[in-house]
């Protein structure tokens, strides 16, 4: 048996989705515990990422708005 259990839909201006990432290179990132700010790599980190209409000025064509996920916050435990 078998039926599709993520289907794909457009998401809406203003949704927030939580992306497991692996830092290669050092980044900042927030602790839920401490609530403080820490530089981390070599680990593992949640990015919160929000989705948002993005207005761009290219000389030559005017203003081009486009609809993409834009990195909010990052977090360690």
């Amino acid at each position: 048996m078998k039926w599709i259990s993520n289907i794909k839909t457009k998401p809406i201006i203003g949704n927030t989705r939580y992306i497991m990432k692996f830092a290669f290179l050092p980044i900042y990132a927030w602790s839920y515990g401490d609530k403080l700010r820490y530089r981390v790599w070599l680990e593992t980190y949640k990015q919160e990422q929000m989705y948002k209409e993005v207005v761009e000025y290219l000389s030559g064509f005017g203003v081009i708005s486009t609809e993409q996920w834009i990195n909010m916050n990052n977090y360690i435990k």
